[in-house]
């Protein structure tokens, strides 16, 4: 058993295995691949740990880079992706190898942190051990009521109604809105995704099932919610403000828009959102709720720096970046 950076020959060798959790044509499978690990905005290079049993590819662990800034400050962390082991070779101590491996390879690189977004209670046990540390629980907040939520469950259509004429939905936004620099979410200060255009388009390879909610007063664009309208229950992505009053008036809009709405509690949770004793409730249900994971790649910065990264209202984190 050998663990080696990834090594574009073996890239077949790695569709073929990825379709144990990615299901479908290997056709379908080599674009996503494609689109998810070769053409990512911020750098060409893939980063992805293999397990090698006589040359043959039984284990993938694969990371995608990103870039943030905080004041002019660059943070590149990398996110936790795809993690694969043959069925044939499992709880032999590949997953930690390949974990291992990693951290390795990238001492001495530019990247500060893994960031794990997407963890299952299971990985999130084996990765904890290894180093990872949890600095909040997946939990949502959901926008909804005892009728909506009836006719959810039911399966209804959502009714899709735009009660404020003033907000706008479309399937795009251009750079020139996204780059607003009026926005008070990219207030100094603020951990923030640089080149946010950039990555719409790069999620866009593999998605195109969002919709762009935007509030406009005196024809100027003041606020924009982004929603994944993949489901009957929308999921919000991301957004931007000028004051939380307009977010607001958005949140109004999606209550008519949608019976449901979903959004990560970390990424509301400085807006001032009121807890209501449903929403509690449905938080109370949620099965098997998960951490959000970080782990420093190299072990050269101070408390301060780490705590500064680990505090949820420093990091701008949207289910934008999860993976």
């Amino acid at each position: 058993m050998v663990f080696i950076p990834y090594e574009v020959k073996f890239k077949n060798d790695i569709i073929n295995l990825l379709a144990e959790i990615w299901g479908g044509s290997y056709e379908r499978n080599q674009l996503r691949f494609e689109n998810k690990y070769e053409k990512n905005p911020y750098d060409k290079n893939i980063y992805a740990i293999l397990a090698l049993v006589n040359n043959k590819v039984v284990g993938f662990r694969g990371f995608v880079p990103t870039r943030w800034q905080c004041n002019k400050e660059e943070i590149w962390i990398l996110l936790v992706a795809e993690a694969i082991v043959n069925k044939n070779y499992r709880r032999k101590g590949i997953f930690k190898g390949m974990t291992l491996k990693a951290i390795e390879f990238l001492q001495g690189s530019k990247f500060m942190y893994f960031l794990n977004l997407s963890a299952n209670l299971k990985s999130a046990r084996g990765n904890l051990q290894l180093g990872w540390r949890e600095f909040e629980t997946k939990t949502y907040h959901r926008f909804t009521n005892g009728f909506s939520l009836i006719m959810w469950r039911l399966g209804f259509s959502p009714p899709r109604r735009i009660v404020n004429e003033d907000v706008k939905v479309c399937k795009d936004i251009t750079i020139k809105e996204l780059n607003n620099s009026l926005f008070y979410t990219n207030q100094s200060g603020k951990i923030t995704l640089t080149n946010k255009s950039e990555y719409y388009n790069y999620k866009r390879l593999r998605y195109n099932d969002y919709l762009f909610f935007k509030y406009y007063e005196d024809k100027r664009l003041v606020a924009y919610v982004t929603v994944d309208d993949r489901y009957k229950n929308s999921i919000i992505v991301d957004f931007e403000y000028e004051d939380p009053k307009y977010m607001r008036i958005i949140l109004s809009v999606l209550k008519s828009y949608y019976y449901v709405i979903s959004v990560w509690d970390i990424s509301i949770e400085n807006l001032g959102i009121k807890e209501t004793y449903l929403s509690r409730f449905l938080r109370f249900l949620e099965r098997k709720k998960t951490p959000f994971l970080y782990r420093p790649i190299k072990e050269l910065h101070s408390d301060i720096e780490e705590a500064k990264f680990i505090d949820s209202h420093n990091l701008d984190l949207k289910n934008l970046y999860a993976e």
